[in-house]
């Protein structure tokens, strides 16, 4: 696995992570797939609703997919400049192990080349051979719980 840092941000506020989002998402091409990694309450969903927010998704549509699985979301104001559509938010934190994947349907989101989306996974730790071996444009957002703030390492993995 090559590792190639793209970003190191600290952020002490939710509100602070839009830049850091939108310099993000310029990097992300559809198909991408974004593995978001940190302890429980270190803003994995949090990143992931700064990540709507700046593709014209409402935020407050944005909940974690702990129960649910996994969450759509459609990008209903596309420009010229976005071709992400359709952002796919998982959650696998539930699956004991990648033998629950197939039930899942994972593939289904992360193997469709004709697709105008990106998936973002937290707690994809089970999955990790499956996508390293199937996804084209693959991201670890590692984030640090630190005494008055978070720290984002964003690493491009292919």
């Amino acid at each position: 696995m090559i590792k190639k840092k793209l970003f190191n941000r600290k952020v002490k506020a939710p509100s602070a992570l839009k830049p850091l989002a939108k310099s993000f998402i310029k990097r992300l091409k559809p198909g991408s797939v974004v593995l978001l990694k940190g302890e429980l309450g270190a803003g994995k969903t949090t990143f992931v609703k700064a990540i709507c927010n700046e593709l014209s998704i409402d935020p407050n549509e944005v909940k974690s997919p702990s129960y649910t699985l996994i969450n759509e979301y459609e990008n209903l104001s596309l420009s010229e400049n976005c071709e992400i559509k359709t952002i796919y938010h998982i959650d696998l934190y539930r699956l004991p192990d990648s033998s629950e994947l197939d039930g899942l349907g994972l593939s289904d989101y992360i193997e469709n080349d004709n697709s105008s989306s990106i998936v973002l996974i937290e707690w994809a730790d089970c999955a990790l051979e499956y996508l390293y071996r199937t996804s084209k444009f693959l991201y670890l957002v590692d984030i640090a719980i630190e005494e008055s703030s978070r720290n984002f390492l964003i690493y491009s993995l292919t």
